[in-house]
């Protein structure tokens, strides 16, 4: 089918994409187009996303006015340059004057009164999910990395410094996909380490090795989530449910909305998200208890 010249409206974008954009003279090719998303890698192998209109806020992205990126005929490889007022990827034009700019804001980490009712409440709800498992090798893969997972959740408890990185390095490209399960569940980690003034705050920096391992062992999206993570930079819906995790109201609805990213994304983030949470509770009632 023949390409045809196309120009859309850009509707918002992360002020790190921006700045890169109003320095001018940006290059590359598009990595891949999906439906909801397309991939961009710039002349220095940097990640950036266009992301559709229906899509959360996200790190590095440019959200578009179109519902299926996939229908644009835009193609892997095709050339992309830029500046601050527009974005053309192959035959598609995008105008960026006067687009709204975002952050991706991370709330310091709080005691709540209500957190220890939320975990309880999302970890019945996950369990559900994942109880609807069809095939034999999803069945499997969970029970590999809920055992992995468990190894990272002990070696926190236990403030067991080599044993965060060992148990980190194996769930690292675990599972299959653009985003392995394994990978998933440390950006949910990520999300609570992020925050300012929780109680293992200490140990984040173990987690730029952890990244850096990264690189070369899972692939280059999954790569890059990872990345921004640890950056700080986090898509929006996952940021409000661990928000949400320590309020009482919305929980139910930012719940929902983090458990369909993905095929199991959405599942594995909310794994570590409740994981770290939970450890956290588990040191308080410790603490409380006189141990």
């Amino acid at each position: 089918m023949e390409r045809g010249s196309m120009e859309l409206a850009g509707l918002r974008i992360h002020e790190g994409f921006h700045e890169r954009l109003k320095k001018g003279g940006f290059k590359g090719r598009v990595h891949s187009v999906f439906q909801k998303a397309v991939n961009i890698m710039d002349e220095e192998e940097v990640l950036y996303t266009l992301l559709s209109a229906e899509m959360d806020e996200g790190p590095m992205a440019l959200q578009v006015n179109a519902a299926n990126l996939s229908a644009l005929m835009i193609r892997p490889g095709d050339p992309v340059h830029g500046d601050a007022d527009r974005l053309t990827l192959g035959p598609v034009r995008f105008t960026l004057r006067d687009v709204p700019v975002y952050e991706l804001l991370q709330e310091e980490y709080v005691p709540s009164p209500f957190l220890s009712e939320n975990l309880i409440r999302a970890r019945a709800v996950l369990e559900t999910r994942k109880e609807k498992e069809q095939s034999a090798y999803e069945v499997e893969m969970n029970r590999v990395l809920k055992k992995r997972v468990s190894s990272l959740k002990q070696a926190f408890l236990e403030e067991n410094t080599d044993g965060i990185l060992s148990a980190s390095y194996s769930l690292v490209g675990l599972g299959p996909g653009l985003t392995p399960s394994g990978d998933d569940v440390l950006l949910g980690i990520l999300t609570i380490l992020n925050r300012k003034n929780h109680p293992y705050e200490q140990f984040r920096p173990l987690f730029e090795e952890i990244v850096d391992y990264a690189r070369m062992q899972t692939n280059v999206l999954s790569y890059y989530g990872l990345r921004r993570a640890y950056d700080g930079f986090i898509r929006k819906d996952i940021t409000d449910f661990a928000s949400a995790l320590l309020k009482k109201e919305k929980f139910q609805q930012e719940l929902e909305r983090i458990l369909m990213i993905g095929h199991s994304s959405g599942q594995d983030i909310t794994e570590g998200i409740l994981m770290m949470l939970e450890i956290i509770e588990t040191r308080k009632k410790e603490c409380n208890n006189g141990n």
